[in-house]
């Protein structure tokens, strides 16, 4: 995956925690750990914080073209939107937007998170 796929997926996940106009520590350290593991420098992690509430999530998803690249934004937004405990309908709403502009049916998300906790649980 390439870079500038890197940084999107990450700008994108932020953009995903500010979407309900609220943020908890867990959302804030799992966007820290993202960007750790993408290894982000400090000028891309500054990028990736400059949101705007009304940021289209499906126009900056434009941008990811690999296929590796879309799945993995997938499972992250739907980790970050789960990791406080709390799915908002807007969190579920831009998860399927998503989907949707990436040419995904439910069964395909489904598939995915399936796989992605499956991976988790073997992982343990």
């Amino acid at each position: 995956m390439e870079k500038k796929e890197k940084q999107q997926i990450c700008s994108i996940v932020c953009q995903a925690i500010l979407i309900d106009s609220t943020l908890t520590d867990q959302e804030e350290n799992y966007l820290i750990q993202l960007m750790d593991r993408f290894e982000l420098n400090d000028e891309e992690r500054k990028q990736v914080r400059k949101r705007n509430i009304d940021d289209d999530v499906v126009e900056m998803a434009k941008s990811i073209e690999s296929d590796d690249a879309k799945k993995i934004l997938v499972e992250e937004v739907y980790k970050v939107i789960a990791v406080d405990g709390h799915r908002s309908n807007v969190e579920n709403r831009l998860l399927q937007n998503l989907a949707v502009s990436f040419d995904y049916s439910k069964s395909d998300v489904e598939e995915i998170i399936q796989n992605m906790l499956e991976r988790m649980r073997q992982n343990k």
